[in-house]
């Protein structure tokens, strides 16, 4: 992602594909999904922001540009979800706010489903809509 202004790169974010297994997503979230022995998703493999663009909102629009990114690839491919692996607790957090939920063996991994991120997609569309009124 740069920005129009100075060209610079203000975030940057990879990702491949993962599979991950019915019985590490909390019960609530995997009866939503097919029954298979495991799922294909997208893993969200790095992803970061430079510093000169702190509390601008690069993060989100990095997330959603993720998001759409792992749904264009679930038309193709089946995949179920988008997996991040945190590096720490807070960063986890901040995931938890934007829909992602803790695999049960592993905390520092999360998941979000497909349904999860279009959601969050159709909420930054309005609220950048709103905000242009």
């Amino acid at each position: 992602m740069d920005t129009a202004a100075d060209r610079r790169i203000a975030g940057f974010f990879t990702i491949s594909n993962a599979t991950v297994v019915p019985s590490s997503v909390p019960t609530k979230i995997a009866k939503r999904l097919p029954r298979y022995e495991s799922w294909g998703s997208v893993r969200l493999g790095r992803m970061a922001r430079d510093d000169r663009y702190e509390a601008r909102g690069i993060g989100p629009i990095l997330v959603a540009r993720a998001f759409a990114a792992a749904l264009a690839i679930a038309q193709r491919s089946g995949s179920v979800a988008l997996i991040v692996d945190a590096k720490n607790e807070q960063l986890a957090a901040w995931y938890e706010s934007l829909g992602f939920a803790q695999l049960l063996d592993r905390p520092l991994t999360l998941f979000v489903t497909n349904d999860t991120m279009a959601a969050y997609l159709v909420r930054m569309e309005d609220e950048t809509l709103s905000a242009r009124r």
